[in-house]
């Protein structure tokens, strides 16, 4: 990862400050890859589980990197060099004393499910209208949401930060290095149990972006989840809601969502994507962006890949979520999935991991929600997804076991006017079956 620094002046004053005994010159940008590292940049070496970046400092000085920081010390005096006793530490620490100098409105967002899709629909509407920064891709943990603090110009009028953990207090971590203004947690669901052990702790983990909001600040609360509405914090609150009253309340149906009467049409038909809607309309409506804006915006964001991408081949319509997968995602494409018209509905369904002691118990549940679904075929491949299928009842479901013997079978059967749904988590890497079983 690499990228460059936005506002150097203010990188300066962050490294002025850690090392007061040191004179710095400009900066270019920084990196944690050394193949990356160009003149001027700072390179920041990590110790990982198979390759350790320190291997690589010599590499970097060679590209032109002009200020490296090294948990080794060398018998060589490289002025290069800042010898520091944790690397990763002096990244936080980098990023929180360049976060302290920006001014503008630092939106938070995390949840088990959506945040990226929630993040960047999001950006897409608000930067419409506003000058915003926003975290790219999934650089959400705590490696990657530092350095893109390192974007951050300073003169934007609001931040989108996404916040990720796969294990507990990661969140927590997070928010005292950003220190988030405004706050959304879009749902607490049981994904990666097997690191957190039990889903009170994931909601722990999550929660935690709310517990740093201090009395002056915003928090944007979904009453319809069970953790998320119980949960105290002392900032603000604006609440959203399907089900019950608040302050933003959603009417999905036929394709669209109402918002405090609003319509706003979607560009499919998509529960999913109607959460995320209703999510982010109580955040732009708050900061002062229209309804009509808002869904004129809307008009013209495209799904990201593997997040309910929309594809057409050969009068075949896919829906690929292929990007990761747990239960409540997985419920949530099949409902969006049973809402398509075409000759047959068809749900490619791969394992998912991470769920510890949930795992069989989780594939289950999810084969009893497709048996009361309006699904007419079920493909499943895996280990676990034969539980899926096993109780899958009144549908015509089939086990693979392994991705090949699926694609064959699904080449054999896909006919004009299918709409076919993939999902499954990442490390399955689903995507495979459409780009050999569909898109041939």
């Amino acid at each position: 990862m690499r990228v460059q620094i936005a506002n150097k002046a203010m990188f300066n004053n962050a490294l002025s400050t850690l090392f007061p005994q040191h004179n710095f010159s400009e900066v270019n940008g920084f990196t944690i890859d050394s193949r990356l590292a160009e003149k001027g940049d700072v390179y920041l070496p990590l110790k990982g589980e198979n390759v350790n970046g320190h291997d690589f400092i010599s590499d970097a000085i060679s590209s032109g990197a002009s200020l490296i920081f090294s948990e080794q010390s060398s018998t060589e005096n490289l002025d290069e060099v800042i010898y520091v006793d944790s690397t990763l530490s002096t990244l936080k620490k980098l990023a929180h004393a360049y976060r302290e100098q920006i001014e503008c409105p630092i939106i938070g967002i995390t949840g088990s499910n959506g945040k990226t899709t929630t993040k960047e629909l999001l950006n897409h509407v608000v930067s419409a209208h506003k000058k915003t920064m926003c975290t790219e891709g999934n650089h959400n943990s705590t490696i990657g949401l530092p350095i893109s603090i390192f974007t951050i110009e300073g003169d934007e009028d609001f931040c989108i930060l996404e916040m990720g953990a796969s294990e507990p207090n990661e969140i927590a971590e997070l928010c005292k290095i950003s220190k988030p203004t405004m706050g959304l947690i879009t749902n607490i669901s049981a994904a990666h149990t097997e690191n957190f052990g039990s889903i009170e702790n994931v909601a722990k983990t999550k929660l935690a972006l709310f517990s740093s909001l201090s009395s002056d600040d915003t928090a944007f609360i979904n009453i319809d989840d069970e953790y998320i509405s119980t949960f105290e914090t002392k900032s603000k609150k604006i609440s959203y809601s399907f089900k019950s009253e608040s302050d933003f309340h959603g009417n999905y149906s036929d394709g669209q969502i109402s918002i405090n009467n609003f319509d706003i049409p979607l560009p499919y038909p998509s529960q999913i994507m109607a959460q995320n809607i209703l999510a982010i309309f109580s955040v732009a409506n708050t900061i002062g962006i229209s309804p009509i804006q808002i869904a004129d915006s809307i008009k013209s964001f495209m799904p990201l890949t593997g997040r309910c991408e929309l594809i057409t081949h050969n009068d075949i319509t896919i829906i690929d979520d292929t990007y990761n997968s747990n239960l409540e995602s997985a419920k949530a494409g099949i409902h969006t999935l049973s809402e398509y018209e075409g000759v047959r509905k068809i749900a490619i369904i791969g394992d998912m991991f991470e769920l510890g002691d949930f795992a069989q118990d989780h594939h289950r549940e999810l084969g009893e929600y497709i048996s009361k679904s309006n699904i007419d075929l079920l493909l499943a491949t895996g280990e676990l997804t034969k539980h899926t299928v096993d109780t899958a009842s009144g549908i015509d479901a089939t086990f693979f076991q392994n991705k090949n013997d699926l694609i064959s079978a699904l080449r054999k059967i896909t006919q004009s006017g299918d709409v076919i749904y993939v999902k499954g988590s990442r490390g399955m890497q689903m995507e495979t079956i459409i780009e050999k079983g569909i898109l041939i």
